[in-house]
Parts: C-alpha cells; sequence; structure tokens
C-alpha cells in the first residue's frame, strides 16, 4: 500500500500554517518532512500532521520554541500528559473568562461592582486572594509590610468612615467589610 503524502500546500490548507513557518520549523529541526521529493519539495507525512497538531497545541499554551522542541523529544504518552494538562488549563480559562464576560455585561448595564460575580462573594477565593497578594507586593515596595500593618490597614478600611466614604463612591458599604474579610483572611492563612 503506497503511504499518501502531503505537500506544503496542503499542510497550509488543513492546518492554516504559513508555509513559511512550515521551513522554518524545518530549519529550526522542529519539525523535519518525511522526505522530499523528486523535484525538492517538501513531503510530509500523517504523522508529521499530528506533531505539528501537537506543537500547535504548545504554542497556545504560549511556550517558547526551545521548549516545545524539548518537549517534542519526549515520548508520545509524556507529551500526551502535557497535552491533558494543558486541557485543564484551558478548561479553567474557559471558566474564568465565561465569568468575566458574564460580570462585563451586568455591570455596563449598570449592575454594582460589588454584587458583581467576579469574586465569587467570597473573600478567601483563589482570585481574591491572589488580588492581595498583589496589593501587598505594592505597599512592600514602600513600607514593611507584615500581617500586624495588614491587619491594622484592614481594621481601618472597616472602621474609619473616611474610608468607608470612599469606597461609597464606588458600590455600597459591603465593599469595607469584604476587603476587611479578605484582607484578615491572608493573614491568618499566609502564617506571615
Amino acid at each position: 500500500m503506497k503511504t499518501h503524502f502531503f505537500a506544503v500546500k496542503d499542510i497550509v490548507r488543513i492546518t492554516g500554517v504559513t508555509a513559511r513557518t512550515l521551513h522554518f520549523y524545518d530549519k529550526i529541526n522542529l519539525l523535519k518532512p518525511t522526505q522530499l521529493s523528486d523535484k525538492g519539495y517538501r513531503d510530509y507525512s500523517i504523522e508529521d500532521l499530528e506533531r505539528l497538531q501537537t506543537i500547535l497545541f504548545l504554542k497556545e499554551m504560549d511556550l517558547p520554541l526551545k521548549e516545545i522542541s524539548d518537549i517534542m523529544q519526549l515520548s508520545k504518552e509524556e507529551q500526551l500528559q502535557i497535552l491533558k494538562l494543558h486541557h485543564q488549563t484551558l478548561l479553567a480559562k474557559q471558566q474564568r473568562l465565561g465569568t468575566i464576560i458574564s460580570a462585563l455585561e451586568d455591570y455596563v448595564s449598570g449592575k454594582e461592582i460589588i454584587n458583581l460575580n467576579i469574586f465569587n462573594n467570597s473573600p478567601s477565593s483563589d482570585e481574591v486572594q491572589k488580588l492581595i497578594v498583589e496589593w501587598k507586593s505594592y505597599l512592600e515596595q514602600n513600607m514593611t509590610c507584615d500581617a500586624e500593618i495588614l491587619e491594622c490597614i484592614a481594621n481601618t478600611y472597616k472602621s474609619d468612615n473616611r474610608w468607608k466614604n470612599y469606597f461609597r463612591q464606588f458600590c455600597d458599604d459591603d465593599l469595607t467589610e469584604f476587603v476587611y474579610q479578605a484582607i484578615m483572611f491572608y493573614c491568618k492563612t499566609s502564617g506571615k
């Protein structure tokens, strides 16, 4: 049985990858064609096409070509494990984007920011705690910022009317309580 090969134009049509990209991948030994035709044209096998699809999946993970090249040296099973992890990452990103799109639609239609479902309304959620870590890193650029100081700031947000009035510009009083709880949760669980 004769093996079917794909020309560069076929691969371009099937995958949307440019001929220039295929030539570059050949040049850097990331994707070599199975053979060259009698006229010197690159011929790709179905295995090459599968390899290209794996490369494209890895590119979508924003991996540099050097790292993709290293992964392509792994066994097929190891590559599949990496792609399974990528699949889980994409599902989480898809869910997060769905939440953001929904919140954005609510926000532009006039819903108050505190009532949006961005943070799952939980001061202990991963998203909120990541924001607390980021906020703390900004504070640390100008001052020492241990748990005691963070707790003091949290208490000020909660009890000082100036802060309550400031936050009230953006939404109702619940935001100061929310920020207080988020900071206190961070202090309690970070061990710092």
